[in-house]
This record gives C-alpha cells, structure tokens and sequence, in this order.
C-alpha cells in the first residue's frame, strides 16, 4: 500500500532532525504506528501527532536517539501546520463517485 502524504512528510523530518538513514526513519516510524494501531497508508495527520506525542519518543530512545523528546516536540510542531489534503475521507469519496454520473435529469 503506498504511504500517506503525512507519513512521507514525517519520515523525511525525523530522519533530519534524529541523523538517521530514511530507512531507518520509515521503519521506526512504522513500527509506532503499529503499536497505536495504524498504518503508514492511512495515518492522518490527528493520528501522527498523538504517535509523535506519546509513542515515537520511546521508540527512538530504544533506538538510541538522545533528546528524543525534543525531537518529537519539534515534529509536532510541524506535522501541525500540514493538511489531511491528499486522503479523502470515505464523504469525499461519495461525492467525487456521484459527482462522475453528472446531474443530468434524464432517464431513458
């Protein structure tokens, strides 16, 4: 399944602001996800935040990340300012669904 906007955005911050390799920001990442129950594919950005607030901390302390606290305190910070734009919400789906068949008023 391919990655959320959210989480791609996540990754790219984390592996800057802890000096870790991508892979092992997307591997970290992902496993907080897994232990709050979500997925890399889905994750919103309401959801991110409260991995980043209450889950990622131990796990870049398990990591061996130092100040994983501050690191996760400035992810907040900006995963905050991003939008849920790029994942419609199961509405926005019906409508771009219907929306498709037109408005038209004729049946044949």
């Amino acid at each position: 399944m391919a990655e959320s906007p959210v989480f791609q955005q996540t990754v790219s911050e984390l592996a800057l602001e802890a000096s870790l390799e991508p892979k092992d920001a997307r591997s970290t990442l992902r496993r907080a996800l897994a232990a709050g129950g979500l997925d890399a594919g889905t994750v919103r950005v309401g959801q991110m935040l409260a991995v980043l607030r209450h889950l990622l901390p131990a796990a870049l302390r398990a990591r061996g990340v130092g100040a994983a606290e501050t690191i996760c305190t400035q992810l907040v910070e900006r995963v905050a300012r991003m939008e849920d734009r790029a994942i419609p919400d199961a509405v926005q789906i019906a409508e771009a669904t219907f929306a498709r068949f037109g408005s038209g008023g004729s049946h044949s």
